[in-house]
């Protein structure tokens, strides 16, 4: 079966450029990007768009896509109950695989916390070490979780 021609959408935020890629109807990936490129136009682009701008904006906690999971089962099962992380709260490598009913898997539920393809949308960012106060490791730069975290800390408006 041919692949489809994948679509790009850029949003400007506070924290960078970020990438939104569609195949046909479903969101394929949310990631940071250094520098954007022409954008296509589509409804669903269009849609992730203005959901992540609400989002930076204080307008928007959660966020109604269809998103195009590509992943083993058990990383797939890890994006999902990120999904229950809700806005503003922070949780542990290891009490997220508690509540994925592995609490030995800490560091399988890491990597596949690192692989997370929907960045913001599937909250990853708002996994933090179980110990002090440092936000912790992020694929798209330290300082851009940290910017998501404290933007999380703010009213909603």
């Amino acid at each position: 079966m041919p692949r489809t021609k994948t679509a790009r959408a850029y949003v400007a935020s506070p924290a960078g450029w970020i990438e939104i890629t569609a195949e046909e109807d479903a969101i394929t990936g949310i990631r940071f990007a250094d520098h954007p490129r022409k954008s296509d136009a589509s409804p669903l682009l269009r849609d992730a768009t203005r959901q992540l701008q609400d989002f930076m904006k204080g307008k928007r906690r959660t966020f109604t896509l269809n998103l195009m999971k590509s992943g083993s089962p058990f990383q797939k099962s890890v994006w999902k109950e990120l999904t229950n992380v809700r806005f503003g709260e922070r949780i542990s490598y290891s009490e997220l695989a508690r509540r994925l009913k592995k609490p030995t898997a800490t560091r399988a539920v890491a990597s596949a916390v690192a692989k997370n393809p929907f960045g913001i949308v599937v909250p990853c960012h708002r996994v933090v070490p179980a110990r002090g106060n440092d936000a912790g490791n992020y694929a798209w730069g330290k300082k851009r979780k940290e910017w998501l975290l404290m933007h999380e800390d703010l009213p909603e408006k």
